[in-house]
């Protein structure tokens, strides 16, 4: 799997290569949600371990008003390199905690990135806040920016790295239906989108995320 060299990416595999190598692929876990950033860490764990990644376990936490393009996409890849992705019941909090309860696994790859809500203060390596289940977070791409994210993941490869179709309509990040329309920084003049990948200001990522008020008895 030939795909591109760029300091980010050798980077983040060598550290992947490591932290596996140290801990085993058997106590490594991904969080894999079918977003653009859990994409790039997917296809980096079978480049840095092209003969153990099916070893690591992959799950999705589920949420609700998921757009049903990521739960095919994400059915897709389960099935496309042949890995087996858990879905857990409950919460993220609760789904890790019977996924460590019930397995090996000592670790989670996460896809977070600096300039993500709750990124400013993390680091590559990190122990789970005090009340939640303990085990290491791994956070292999935490550096990067959007455009090393799309540079990746339209890059030269051997076989296409496979994304959300999402990505291809206007979408630059995803919640949930509820929260996430087509960036309006990527319409064109018939009405259409363009690409994620041709968004040229990177702090307009999370321009098409919307907050929902919630509702409350009072007001239904």
């Amino acid at each position: 799997m030939e795909c591109s060299t760029s300091t980010v990416v050798v980077k983040a595999i060598r550290f992947i290569q490591r932290l596996v190598g140290l801990i085993g692929p058997e106590g490594c876990c991904l969080s894999f949600n079918g977003g653009k950033d859990s994409t790039v860490l997917l296809h980096l764990i079978r480049q840095a371990l092209p003969d153990s990644y099916k070893k690591l376990k992959y799950v999705y936490f589920e949420q609700k008003d998921e757009f049903p393009e990521v739960e095919a996409f994400i059915a897709h890849i389960a099935a496309k390199y042949e890995i087996e992705i858990l879905y857990p019941e409950g919460t993220f909090q609760h789904g890790l905690d019977s996924l460590l309860r019930d397995s090996d696994v000592k670790c989670i790859f996460l896809g977070t990135r600096r300039g993500d809500p709750h990124g400013a203060n993390m680091s590559e390596l990190q122990i789970t806040d005090e009340a939640w289940p303990t085990c290491i977070r791994v956070h292999p791409i935490l550096e990067w920016t959007y455009t090393d994210v799309w540079q990746y993941l339209s890059g030269p490869c051997d076989g296409d790295l496979a994304y959300c179709s999402l990505y291809d309509k206007g979408y630059t990040s995803l919640g949930s239906m509820r929260t996430t329309i087509p960036n309006p920084q990527l319409r064109l003049s018939d009405g259409s989108y363009g690409a994620a990948r041709t968004l040229s200001d990177d702090s307009l990522e999370r321009s098409n995320r919307r907050h929902v008020a919630k509702v409350t008895n009072a007001s239904q």
